[in-house]
Parts: C-alpha cells; sequence; structure tokens
C-alpha cells in the first residue's frame, strides 16, 4: 500500500483460496495440497482487491443498509459480504475448462460455489481488520 493519504489504483491485496474436490462437495485447505514429491495435488483461485477509498467504503455500507420496521437504518451483514466481493474484486486468475480465462463479472462472482465465496469473505475481513470500512 502506498505511503500517500490517498488510495492508489495499485492499492491492493490478494486473497488466495486452496481447496480440492471431496467428492460433490469442496473442501477449502489452509495451504496447497502437496504429495510426496511436492506436486500440487489441489487447486487454487487468488483474486485481487482493491482496498477501499472513503467513497467505495460508503458505497459498500450504503448498499447493504436496510430501513428497519421503524424507519432506522440497519446493516445486513449478508448485503455487507456481497458488496465486498462485487465492489472490491479487481482480477483473478480463474481459468475454465479449456484453460480460457473467465471474466471476472458479476454473473461470474454470483456462480462461485459458497464455500470459495465464504473463505474469500474471511479473508477480506482479516485484511481490512476493523477499520476497513467506515
Amino acid at each position: 500500500m502506498s505511503n500517500s493519504v490517498f488510495i492508489q489504483p495499485d492499492d491492493t491485496f490478494d486473497v488466495v483460496v486452496n481447496w480440492k474436490q471431496d467428492g460433490r462437495k469442496v473442501k477449502i485447505l489452509t495451504e496447497p495440497e502437496k504429495d510426496a514429491a511436492g506436486k500440487v495435488l489441489s487447486k487454487s483461485l487468488k483474486v485481487t482487491f482493491r482496498y477501499p477509498d472513503f467513497a467505495t467504503s460508503q458505497q459498500v455500507l450504503k448498499s447493504a443498509t436496510t430501513l428497519d420496521q421503524n424507519g432506522m437504518p440497519s446493516l445486513n451483514f449478508l448485503s455487507l459480504q456481497t458488496s465486498l466481493l462485487y465492489g472490491l474484486a479487481k482480477s483473478w486468475d480463474l481459468v475454465d475448462e479449456a484453460s480460457k480465462p473467465v471474466t471476472l463479472d458479476a454473473a461470474a462472482i454470483s456462480k462461485l460455489r459458497v464455500d470459495i465465496a465464504k473463505d474469500l469473505i474471511a479473508k477480506i475481513y482479516a485484511e481490512l481488520g476493523d477499520g476497513g470500512l467506515i
């Protein structure tokens, strides 16, 4: 991250999700799984996220805020998670079965397996910390 008071376009962080197919499910791994020779057996997805500037932080929070039954603003944490993924993702290394890059867009993000999305969100929260959004 730059030393400027302003967020720069290259102020990003990478999140890597390591996973393997476990029957019909996906198992999230803390580290890549390797065989005895060191060959990686698991798969990974690397997503580069932007650090939010003030305006982006406000947009993410606004999109995740609803009014409760008394008309008071209330933060919807499910919407917040969605907004973080959609609003901060910059690029990824995902390729399809034909090894062609998959475009990072809302349609592709919406099709992620829940376990992979959950791990991405947890790692975004870990990176941004308590003061990551205002």
